[in-house]
């Protein structure tokens, strides 16, 4: 017996004309019921593509659409990456999907920064 997933639902963000917010259910354990993600109104189109659910790393919206059933993710097609590069949260938060909030960045980069910061707090701590 397959489920029917639940729907998707774009809302405007409140005092924000120019943003809107993908709200998608979510099932999995661990994450709230739901996830939202904050767009630009220009990347509507990429919002209604699919239907989006939350990736299980990192709470990511993901979609598998294809006879490959390939795996889509809305950052990357709203910050239009070309395979091998990686994208990073300008702002550290993953539902904020602005474009002026995404980076993409070169892995090793991407990586690099990331232990620094695991190290700079780290240091906080001690």
């Amino acid at each position: 017996m397959s489920r029917r997933p639940l729907p998707n639902r774009i809302e405007s963000v409140e005092g924000h004309p120019e943003l809107l917010s993908l709200v998608v259910p979510t099932t999995q354990r661990g994450y709230a019921p739901e996830m939202t993600y904050i767009f630009d109104r220009a990347d509507l189109k990429h919002a209604q593509l699919a239907h989006w659910h939350v990736g299980a790393r990192g709470g990511r919206a993901i979609c598998h659409w294809g006879k490959k059933r390939e795996t889509f993710y809305l950052a990357r097609l709203i910050a239009d990456v070309e395979p091998g590069q990686r994208i990073k949260s300008v702002n550290g938060v993953a539902g904020d999907l602005r474009r002026a909030n995404l980076k993409v960045c070169k892995p090793a980069k991407r990586t690099l920064e990331r232990r620094a910061s695991i190290l700079a707090k780290k240091a906080k701590t001690t």
